[in-house]
């Protein structure tokens, strides 16, 4: 669904009266009367997050949807969509983690609306802007999934309309689709081995195209893809060591597959970088903050860093 500016422009929705949609530079002090809710500061993605919330809560989803649908327009700040993943993550770290979930929130109500092509576009570019966000990628694959089933009923229709039998049901189709990508996967003599066992072990790992979640098998089959210089195969490798807790295991793997061109990997890299660089510099600051004030044991494991990081220093000189 294209994000479009709303630069200065008032929208009527649903008889409730007009909604400023003024851009960031626009709405300085702009705050709009929405049904008897309230005033909603219209300059505010989250203020509109809350609004659209709200309506959805109420089971108004065509307000739920054009709320989202502000608030994204004031984080993207009138220029188009971003056009790479990298691109999205970091505009979704500079909305301070909100633009991801409004592209969650607006994914849900276009599903509701029964716009599923719309609904994916959003789910995909949230699994952009928070790839380590497990719901992202469910919201993609409940999107895609109507998708399916809509093109299935498509179909359907236009076999029925011309006399001839509507075949299998999608379930069987479904089925027989992921047996054929697990038979791949498990051939050590197809060239498309690799690339299958990433895509098999990616639905188990999430339980997706009806099969029941199983991660240990998910591990092995990631790990045939990932062994075989597969990005995918990798990226959803290392998040699923993440999620369980091997976090070495996983951001070995998701450099594997940054290093591969994996635009999602990387910047699950510089998130987990960034996030391990603030730790440190939490620790760091205890230490010293004890060391001064008299703990020797403190004071001794600041020294060892320090001979540690001119060691590092020393030999990248070298």
């Amino acid at each position: 669904m294209p994000v479009a500016a709303c630069a200065a422009s008032h929208t009527k929705i649903s008889g409730q009266g007009s909604v400023a949609a003024h851009s960031p530079c626009a709405c300085a002090a702009s705050h709009t009367k929405i049904s008897g809710q309230g005033s909603v500061a219209a300059h505010s993605p989250s203020a509109l997050k809350d609004a659209g919330g709200e309506a959805l809560a109420a089971g108004d989803i065509v307000r739920a949807t054009h709320m989202y649908t502000m608030a994204i327009d004031l984080v993207l700040e009138g220029e188009a969509p971003p056009a790479s993943g990298a691109d999205w993550f970091a505009l979704d770290a500079k909305s301070g983690g909100v633009l991801h979930a409004l592209l969650s929130n607006r994914s849900l109500t276009l599903l509701k609306q029964e716009d599923a092509p719309a609904a994916a576009e959003d789910a995909e570019h949230c699994t952009c802007a928070r790839p380590d966000w497990p719901k992202g990628h469910l919201r993609l694959l409940a999107a895609l999934d109507a998708s399916f089933t809509l093109l299935e009923e498509r179909r359907r229709a236009a076999t029925a309309a011309a006399g001839k039998p509507a075949g299998r049901r999608a379930e069987e189709e479904e089925a027989e689709q992921i047996a054929a990508t697990r038979r791949v996967a498990e051939d050590p003599g197809d060239p498309r081995r690799f690339m299958a066992a990433g895509d098999f072990g990616s639905a188990l790992a999430v339980g997706a195209f009806g099969l029941q979640k199983d991660v240990a098998a998910a591990e092995v089959y990631l790990r045939v893809g990932a062994d075989g210089g597969d990005a995918g195969a990798q990226r959803n490798l290392g998040l699923l060591l993440l999620e369980l807790g091997r976090a070495a295991e996983g951001a070995e793997m998701l450099r594997r597959a940054a290093e591969g061109g994996d635009e999602s990997a990387a910047a699950t890299c510089d998130q987990l970088l960034s996030e391990a660089k603030a730790r440190e510099e939490e620790a760091l600051f205890k230490l010293r903050a004890l060391a001064s004030g008299g703990d020797s044991r403190a004071r001794a494991v600041l020294e060892q860093h320090e001979a540690e990081r001119a060691a590092v220093t020393a030999r990248a000189g070298a």
